[in-house]
C-alpha cells in the first residue's frame, strides 16, 4: 500500500536531520583535534620556556664551563622534544674538524664524547653548515645537504630524521648542536628550530666567556711572572754587587788561613782552630757562588754534550745518597739532541732537585719515587705548547711522589733563602742556583706540584745542532814554582798581600802592583822576563782585560791568568768564557792557586 505524502515527508526531513547530526559530529571531531593539538603545542612552548629560562640563568655560562652547559641542554632538550638523540659539537680553530664534546642518548640514559667528524670527508655538509643558521633535514637520507653522512654516520645509528643548528657568534662559527631522531620519521617544526636556537645562543655565550676567562688568566700570568722575572733580577743585580767585596774577603781569609796552617803541627790546637776557619770560609764562598749561579753571574764553560751521557754520571754519585725506602728511576731518551752547557752546571741542577726531592720524601717520614727523564721537544709538541715553547728544545724533567708544595710557597720557591725545610737545615738557595743556570743558558724551567701529590720540575734547554767533539787529552801543568815572575796586579791592598804572600810560598818571584798604570810602568822598567800576568778584572779606569792587551804590545807571549768574585762581561760574554782564556774564581785556596798558575805557564799565550 503506498505511504501517505505526510508520511514520506516525515522521512525526507528525518534524512537531513540525520546528515546534519553527522556534520555536526565532524566538526566537533575537527574542534576537538584542533583543541589537541592546540594544547600540545601549548604544553611544548611551555616546556620549552621553562627550559630556556632556568638554562640562560646556569652559572655554567658565567664560569664558561662549556661542558657542563653541554651535558644539561642535551638531556633537557631530549626531554623537551622528545628527540632520541642530542649532541654538542665543537669547530676547531680552522673550523675543518668538528669534535663531539657530549651527546646524550635518551634511551639509555648515558652521555658519550669524543667523536670526530673531518671536513675532507665531509665537504659538502661543512659547507652547508658555514653558509645557513640550521639545517632541518626531516629526512637526511634523501637530503643533498647530509647526503655525506649516510653511510658513515646515519645508517650506523639508525638516524631517520636530523637537526644541525649552528653556534655563532662574533663572525665565527664555534659548533653545532644536533638533535636526531632514531627509527621513527619526524617533521620539523619552526618552534622546535627555533628553540634549539635560542640554546645554541646559550652555548655561545657560554664558549665567549671561557675564551674571555682564559684570555685573562694568561695575561694575570703573564703579569705575575713580568713581576717575578723584575723581581729575581733585582735580587740578582743585589746578590752580584755585594759578591765582589766578599769574595775579596774571603779570599784574604782563606788565603792568609792557608799559609798559616802550612807553618803549624797537624792536629795541635792553632791547626784544629785554623781547620775550623777553612771550612766556615769554604762553606761561605760556596753561598757566594750559588748567589752568583742564580744572578747569572757565574762564568761558565759550555761545551757540546749528551745531556743522557752527564746526567747519568751524576745519578751515579747520588744514588749513595738515597736511603733504601727511596727508588730513583732513570728514563733517557734514545736519540736525544745534544745541548751546549757547562758540565759542571749540568751537575748542580741535578744533584739540587735530587737532593730536594730525597729530602721532601724523608721530610714526610716515607719512601718513595724520584723520577728522572729526558725527551726531545719540537715546536708544535703538546710539551712545547704547554710551556709556550719556540724553537727545539730537550727537556730534563725531575719528578717525586712527596708531600708537594702549597700555592703560597710555589710563588717564592726560585727566590733566593726561601726554603720549606726546618731552621739549620739547607740554605734555600739550591732553587735559586737552578733557576739562575737555567737562565743563563737562555732555557726555561717550570713547576707543578700540589699539596700530597709530588712535585714536578720541567726544564727545557735549547738544541745544539753540533756534534759531540771527541774526548781531549788533559791540559798538561807546568812544573812547580822556580825561577818564574809573576807581575800580580789587583788594586785591594789586602787581596794583593795574601796572594802575594801565596805565590812567594809556591816558589815564584813576584812583582805587586796596585793598579794597571803601575802594572804598566812595573812591567816596563823590570830588566828580566816576565812569564805570566795574574790580575783581577773589575778595576778603576781600566779592567784588567784591557790591561793584559796593553801589557802584550810591551812584552809578546805574556800569558795571563785573570782573577775575580765575579765576571761583570768583561773576559765573559753573558758570563761564558772565551775559548782559551784562564779565570781564577775568587775566592780561591792555595792549592787552587797553585794549579792555576801551573796550568797557565803550560798553555800558550792567547788573544784576549
Amino acid at each position: 500500500m503506498p505511504q501517505k505524502p505526510d508520511a514520506l515527508e516525515a522521512e525526507a526531513e528525518l534524512t537531513v536531520l540525520r546528515e546534519r547530526v553527522a556534520d555536526l559530529e565532524r566538526q566537533l571531531e575537527q574542534q576537538r583535534g584542533a583543541t589537541e593539538d592546540l594544547w600540545t603545542l601549548s604544553e611544548r612552548f611551555r616546556r620549552q620556556s621553562a627550559t630556556m629560562a632556568r638554562i640562560a640563568m646556569s652559572s655554567a655560562i658565567g664560569e664558561g664551563r662549556v661542558e657542563d652547559l653541554a651535558r644539561d641542554i642535551t638531556e633537557s632538550t631530549a626531554a623537551v622534544c622528545e628527540v632520541e638523540r642530542v649532541g654538542v659539537w665543537l669547530f676547531d680553530k680552522g673550523e675543518t674538524l668538528l669534535r663531539c664534546v657530549d651527546m646524550y642518548q635518551a634511551t639509555q640514559r648515558s652521555h658519550l664524547a669524543g667523536g670526530e667528524l673531518r671536513e675532507p670527508e665531509y665537504r659538502n655538509e661543512f659547507a652547508a653548515l658555514k653558509t645557513s643558521r640550521y639545517v632541518a633535514a626531516d629526512d637526511p637520507l634523501s637530503d643533498p645537504r647530509t647526503a655525506g653522512y649516510v653511510e658513515g654516520y646515519l645508517k650506523p645509528n639508525r638516524i631517520t630524521s636530523m637537526l644541525d643548528v649552528v653556534i655563532h657568534s662574533r663572525g665565527r662559527n664555534l659548533g653545532v648542536l644536533c638533535l636526531e631522531h632514531v627509527d621513527k620519521p619526524h617533521r620539523w617544526e619552526p618552534d622546535e628550530v627555533a628553540f634549539a636556537c635560542q640554546l645554541a645562543d646559550q652555548l655561545a655565550l657560554a664558549l665567549g666567556e671561557r675564551q674571555r676567562l682564559r684570555a685573562e688568566r694568561e695575561r694575570q700570568a703573564l703579569q705575575e711572572q713580568l713581576v717575578q722575572a723584575q723581581k729575581m733580577e733585582s735580587i740578582g743585580r743585589l746578590a752580584g754587587g755585594v759578591a765582589h767585596d766578599i769574595n775579596n774577603f774571603l779570599g784574604v781569609i782563606l788565603g792568609n788561613a792557608d799559609l798559616a796552617i802550612g807553618m803549624l803541627e797537624p792536629e795541635s790546637p792553632p791547626w784544629l782552630h785554623l781547620s775550623e776557619i777553612l771550612s766556615a770560609t769554604r762553606s761561605s764562598a760556596e753561598i757566594v757562588r750559588q748567589l752568583l749561579a742564580f744572578a747569572r753571574r757565574q762564568a761558565a764553560a759550555p761545551v757540546v754534550l749528551d745531556l743522557n751521557m752527564a746526567v747519568d754520571s751524576t745519578l751515579r754519585l747520588l744514588r749513595r745518597l738515597l736511603r733504601e725506602d727511596i727508588t730513583l728511576r732513570w728514563s733517557p731518551t734514545e736519540d736525544l739532541w745534544n745541548v751546549k752547557m757547562d758540565p759542571s752546571q749540568i751537575d748542580q741542577i741535578v744533584a739540587n732537585l735530587v737532593v730536594n726531592a730525597r729530602d721532601a720524601l724523608v721530610d714526610a717520614k716515607r719512601g718513595g719515587t724520584i723520577h728522572v727523564e729526558t725527551r726531545n721537544v719540537a715546536p708544535g709538541s703538546p710539551a712545547s705548547s704547554k710551556g709556550g715553547l719556540a724553537g727545539e728544545y730537550v727537556q730534563l724533567a725531575i719528578s717525586d711522589d712527596g708531600p708537594g708544595f702549597s700555592r703560597e710557597a710555589l710563588q717564592h720557591v726560585f727566590e733566593p733563602f726561601f726554603t720549606t725545610k726546618e731552621k739549620g737545615r739547607g740554605t734555600g738557595l739550591g732553587l735559586s742556583t737552578v733557576y739562575g743556570i737555567i737562565h743563563q743558558n737562555q732555557g726555561h724551567i717550570r713547576i707543578e706540584s700540589e699539596p700530597d701529590r709530588g712535585t714536578r720540575f720541567e726544564i727545557f734547554l735549547p738544541r745544539c745542532q753540533e756534534a759531540v767533539p771527541e774526548p781531549r787529552a788533559q791540559s798538561t801543568l807546568a812544573p812547580r814554582g822556580g825561577a818564574e815572575t809573576i807581575l800580580l796586579v789587583e788594586d785591594q791592598e789586602m787581596v794583593r798581600r795574601a796572594t802575594g804572600a801565596m805565590l812567594e810560598s809556591l816558589g815564584y818571584r813576584v812583582l805587586a802592583a796596585a793598579s794597571p798604570q803601575e802594572a804598566l810602568r812595573r812591567a816596563g822598567e823590570h830588566d828580566g822576563e816576565i812569564q805570566l800576568v795574574i790580575t783581577d778584572v773589575v778595576m778603576p779606569k781600566m779592567n784588567g782585560v784591557e790591561l793584559a792587551r796593553q801589557l802584550r804590545k810591551l812584552r809578546p807571549g805574556l800569558r795571563c791568568l785573570f782573577m775575580s768574585g765575579y765576571t761583570e762581561n768583561v773576559i765573559a760574554k753573558d758570563q761564558v768564557l772565551q775559548p782559551g782564556v784562564l779565570l781564577l774564581e775568587k775566592p780561591f785556596s792555595l792549592d787552587r792557586l797553585d794549579t792555576m798558575v801551573r796550568q797557565a805557564l803550560a798553555a800558550p799565550a792567547v788573544p784576549v
